[in-house]
């Protein structure tokens, strides 16, 4: 196939752009470009066939316009003429476009020969280039996907049959861990409903892996919290939630070496993995689409700052049906640092960076882990007022930029942490009861961390419990009534991410039958 020849190459036959798009103009331009062809040919710039072929390319006004785009586009522009590589970005909208199909017809051929020639040193250069593949006509692309996909099906199988012979989680984790990065999802998501088996084979090789002898339960939920972010079809979406609901709820175990053998229930693996497969040989009839997204909206602050409107009240509800669709509740998650077998980092969560919050959050996960492997004992007395864990100040010693309402209209009451983003940065702490308001202080960069529970109470030590599994000497108090919100809001934790406001929102949610919820009006927050 001739390469790409820009429209600017001819910029010398033509006035203004806009001509080009008139009958007459057009026409003009075409006369001129067979002389101004011939002496790039005698120059050696180009050849008589790519001459003839960009004629073509130029010879009706949506062409024009098609040329347009990829000039107004600088990584598809430089990827089609230099042969230089970075993720495509559709800042123009051209996917959004009514002529988006005829604009695949297009550039495929001159794309598909790119993308499968261009230089890829690494997995982040293979990301960038499956970023293409939605420009390209369903016949190419299924080509190019194909091509593209064959090193990550290679060590697929590769994995799969090491992952038979391994006995150690050590072992195991190194096998699966890098087949499940952000790169390979994000590359996995770009694969169309004509390669939907492939997608499935992938999901599949992977989930196998759990069934092998070295997997233990907390191996088993990182892999599947991993495979919720491949983009599936509802009807596989909810057979790894379920898969992941069944191992939360011990419907099945693993083999655990690291604290001895417990029977391997394999019947709700098994069963989908068999699922995916039936599916995957029918696969060019499925289709799949994100999750609505809920519309933005702006709320001016007025003298009721810590009042919430009723269009605030109706974003609320939106956004909470919105997540509670999105997402299943998060299961406790097992620091890998504590994992059996050692010296091997999984990336399940992110340590906090503040040192004292992170002691916080391993005193908490202490705390909770005992009340889950010893029976209860009796509460206490509530304690009035509320006492902080050690080395935590009161948020009205802080000053800072940003007034943040938090309002708590849970089931629960909830402790608010907020940190400084930085190793021995402060802590704040607030409790805050049912149907109660409060305003915090927030700076941009800040870690939040809402805690759900009841009965705040003396914190008392376990007369069963090890030495190694107790909380610090600072873990003075604590929920002494938690469920499965405990673990839920104690694993999900937000930074303070806008430079804009000076007053923000925040509503906590929830039943005891559904999820505990922070709800973010104004979307200052991101993930920590």
């Amino acid at each position: 196939m001739p390469r790409f020849i820009p429209l600017n190459i001819f910029s010398s036959c033509y006035d203004k752009i806009d001509e080009l798009f008139t009958d007459e103009g057009l026409q003009s331009f075409h006369e001129k470009i067979d002389q101004r062809g011939a002496e790039l040919i005698a120059d050696g710039a180009m050849n008589s066939e790519e001459l003839a072929a960009f004629k073509l390319s130029v010879s009706s006004p949506d062409k024009i316009l098609f040329h347009q785009w990829i000039s107004a586009n600088d990584s598809l522009s430089r990827l089609l003429i230099k042969g230089e590589l970075e993720a495509f970005e559709d800042r123009q909208g051209i996917t959004k476009h009514k002529l988006f199909s005829a604009f695949q017809s297009f550039v495929s051929p001159y794309l598909t020969e790119r993308v499968l020639t261009v230089s890829l040193k690494d997995l982040t250069d293979r990301k960038s280039v499956f970023s293409y593949v939605r420009l390209l006509d369903e016949e190419s692309r299924i080509l190019v996907e194909d091509q593209l996909f064959k090193p990550i099906k290679t060590a697929l199988e590769e994995m799969s049959v090491a992952a038979k012979r391994v006995v150690d989680e050590q072992e195991l984790i190194e096998l699966v861990k890098p087949l499940c990065t952000d790169d390979h999802i994000a590359i996995v998501n770009e694969l169309s409903k004509s390669s939907y088996a492939a997608k499935l084979t992938y999901v599949d090789t992977i989930l196998a892996s759990l069934r092998s002898k070295a997997c233990t339960v907390r191996l088993a939920n990182w892999v599947l919290k991993s495979m919720e972010l491949v983009q599936l079809n509802k009807e596989h979406e909810y057979k790894i939630n379920d898969l992941r609901r069944a191992l939360r709820e011990g419907h099945f175990r693993v083999k655990n070496h690291g604290k001895g053998s417990t029977s391997l229930r394999r019947k709700d693996i098994l069963l989908l993995i068999s699922f995916l497969l039936v599916a995957g040989s029918v696969s060019y009839i499925l289709y799949y689409k994100p999750f609505s997204q809920v519309n933005e909206h702006e709320f001016e602050d007025g003298s009721s700052f810590k009042e919430f409107t009723p269009d605030e009240r109706r974003l609320i509800d939106s956004l909470v049906q919105t997540m509670d669709t999105q997402m299943e509740n998060e299961e406790l998650v097992i620091d890998p640092g504590n994992m059996n077998g050692g010296g091997i980092s999984l990336s399940i969560r992110k340590p906090f960076r503040n040192k004292k919050l992170e002691a916080i959050y391993q005193d908490l996960s202490k705390d909770e882990n005992i009340k889950s492997n010893y029976s209860k004992d009796s509460c206490a007395a509530r304690v009035e007022p509320f006492t902080r864990y050690q080395g935590v100040t009161d948020p009205s010693k802080r000053n800072e930029p940003v007034s943040a309402v938090f309002r708590n209209e849970s089931d629960y009451q909830v402790i608010i942490y907020i940190a400084e983003d930085k190793s021995s940065g402060v802590v704040t702490s607030t409790l805050l009861e049912q149907g109660k308001t409060v305003v915090l202080p927030v700076d941009y960069g800040d870690a939040i961390l809402v805690v759900a529970g009841e009965h705040y109470t003396k914190f008392t030590k376990h007369p069963q419990a090890k030495a190694e599994e107790l909380p610090s000497q600072h873990f003075t108090h604590h929920f002494c009534v938690t469920d499965g919100a405990y673990e839920e809001t104690m694993n999900t934790a937000y930074k303070y991410s806008d430079l804009t406001r000076t007053k923000t929102k925040f509503m906590i949610t929830g039943t005891k039958s559904t999820y505990v919820r922070l709800v973010d009006l104004f979307g200052v927050l991101s993930d920590y």
